[in-house]
């Protein structure tokens, strides 16, 4: 731009995501915002206006830039067809820790699932907002698990908005997530507290009941016992009885010791309170 251009001296330059070539008939834009690329040809005004008015739209275009990677939200452009990243935000490369090398062109299963298919073909569980917003030319809205790149379970909400061609065929989604692992975490603390809080109560209630009539089946037993010669049948079915009452009596004390969750496999992919476990004092760090 300050280099004295001749009348058929063409020159250009770029700025992120903008590029800008002029001669002195006209100036051509193209800029990508979210990855749309927009061209504009305006002719050139003369003199000391022509330079105002590039400075002007450069400005324009720069603080667009910054908007969309002021949005700390996640935001990625996708072709609606192949599921390929077009553009990223800033704030979509800081959440997985990649650059915007190593994000375009990728597909979205490939960078935010570590899929070799889009997620809903592996896990019918998993609803694909781009398939929806497809299928109903409108916004559609999730929730998905992601894997950031240390391997870390991320949380997200997520909004497609469809972007439809001159045909009005959708061919571009507009992918905005937004970080909830926070908010998710803390669910789920929240719920396993309420859960052992459930698991407590019932615990000491069950050990508190089971106690009183058990110690006195226990010392009956005993004296019992005193009375019975050995090696007779009812001295060993009474010394039977007695052992299971004393092992009854430590899953009853175990009871009234539970201090957190734990759980172990049963049958039939169910799972139970794992009682050894959940009664154990946990090691100091």
């Amino acid at each position: 731009m300050g280099r004295g251009l001749g009348m058929k001296e063409r020159s250009s330059f770029s700025i992120p995501n903008v590029e800008l070539s002029f001669n002195e008939q006209s100036l051509t834009i193209k800029f990508c915002i979210a990855g749309r690329v927009l061209e504009t040809t305006k002719k050139m005004p003369r003199g000391k206006d022509k330079s105002d008015q590039m400075k002007s739209l450069t400005q324009q275009l720069l603080e667009k830039e910054a908007i969309i990677n002021g949005i700390s939200d996640t935001l990625v452009l996708l072709d609606a067809k192949t599921y390929k990243i077009l553009d990223v935000n800033q704030s979509f490369l800081h959440a997985y820790g990649l650059s915007r090398d190593q994000v375009v062109g990728k597909t979205c299963y490939q960078i935010t699932h570590h899929l070799k298919q889009p997620c809903h073909h592996e896990d019918a569980d998993c609803p694909c907002p781009l398939e929806d917003s497809m299928a109903s030319g409108n916004a559609s809205h999730v929730e998905h698990v992601h894997q950031g790149r240390d391997g870390q379970t991320l949380y997200f909400e997520i909004s497609a908005y469809p972007l439809k061609d001159a045909k009005g065929e959708v061919s571009r989604i507009i992918h905005l997530s937004r970080d909830i692992s926070l908010r998710k975490r803390l669910e789920i603390e929240l719920r396993e507290t309420e859960k052992l809080s459930g698991i407590l109560e019932l615990a000491g209630a069950a050990s508190h009941e089971i106690n009183q009539p058990l110690t006195v089946i226990i010392k009956g037993l005993e004296q019992l016992l005193k009375r019975l010669q050995s090696g007779e049948p009812t001295q060993e079915l009474a010394q039977m009885v007695l052992d299971n009452a004393r092992r009854l009596a430590e899953i009853s004390k175990k009871l009234g010791h539970i201090t957190r969750y734990a759980s172990k496999d049963y049958v039939a992919g169910k799972r139970i309170l794992d009682l050894d476990k959940a009664s154990k004092e946990e090691p100091e760090p």
